[in-house]
């Protein structure tokens, strides 16, 4: 019948004997029951770390709802009724109900027995490491723990985890600061930008007077100073060479350039004397 019928393309396996047919009609297809077990779903969502149940959207009657089914069988087990679901991370999932979120176990009870004002600002309502990212009352973020409490007070604007193991976070004025994954100040709110690079190791800072510099995963400094380019200056002597010309002679510092093309200046052995705070420097 219809409803026994596996489509030949745009399919993908969600879990050995689970395909997902991603393209209409979109549904979920058991091979060992040779049956679509979810049919008319817009999307689905696996968990990161393996959980046995993943989220998925269905339209119904004025938009659409989610809830979760079971990877390894293909069966809703959690019914579609939340506006919005998260994919479940480390035994728990964070679902939205009437302008607040909160946690629900495997079997859709309610967990911790508190809920949260929701908010965009949030991207993944996940935990890691036993912390997920949570909206105060007063409209600032901070870190729980799986009992629903305050390991970081919300005091932050936002914060957005990195699969590192850090938390990146920024203040109402767009200052950066880093945390550890728990929730341990590394740097204070006190960069004017702050990127984690994987594929180096390193972290990259600019700070507020606008000095990039490396640093490595401890937060030690590797490189002082990032530059793109150094250039020599030289100044008029008030001297003329034989044929008439102003004779010119090189400074003692130099002049260093950073990728947002802001200027400092630095000593012949590369000591940094003043911060990139400017747009040129010339010796007049």
């Amino acid at each position: 019948s219809y409803t026994t019928y596996l489509h030949d393309y745009d399919n993908t396996y969600v879990s050995p004997y689970v395909v997902h047919h991603d393209y209409f009609p979109n549904y979920l297809y058991n091979m060992k029951t040779g049956r679509r077990t979810l049919t008319g779903i817009n999307w689905i969502c696996k968990s990161s770390d393996g959980d046995s149940l993943a989220c998925f959207s269905v339209s119904v009657e004025g938009g659409r709802k989610r809830g979760y089914f079971n990877i390894f069988t293909g069966e809703a087990v959690i019914p579609a009724q939340y506006d919005k679901a998260w994919i479940f991370s480390e035994g728990l999932a964070c679902v939205y109900d009437k302008g607040m979120v909160h946690f629900i176990d495997h079997k859709g009870q309610t967990l911790m027995g508190k809920e949260f004002p929701y908010t965009e600002r949030i991207n993944d309502y996940c935990f890691h490491n036993g912390l997920c990212s949570i909206l105060g009352d007063n409209n600032r973020i901070g870190l729980i723990d799986k009992q629903g409490n305050w390991v970081v007070d919300p005091v932050y604007y936002q914060m957005v985890y990195d699969t590192k193991g850090f938390w990146l976070v920024q203040d109402r004025e767009w200052n950066y600061g880093l945390l550890d994954a728990k929730g341990q100040v590394l740097l204070p709110i006190e960069y004017d930008n702050i990127t984690i690079h994987h594929g180096d190791s390193c972290i990259f800072v600019r700070r507020l007077d606008r000095l990039n510099q490396v640093l490595d995963f401890e937060c030690n400094i590797i490189n002082p100073c990032n530059y793109d380019d150094v250039q020599k200056l030289y100044y008029e002597t008030g001297e003329f060479d034989e044929d008439g010309d102003l004779k010119y002679a090189m400074a003692n510092s130099l002049k260093y350039r950073t990728t947002e093309w802001y200027y400092g200046l630095m000593d012949s052995r590369g000591n940094i004397v003043t911060p990139p705070v400017y747009s040129i420097i010339i010796i007049a």
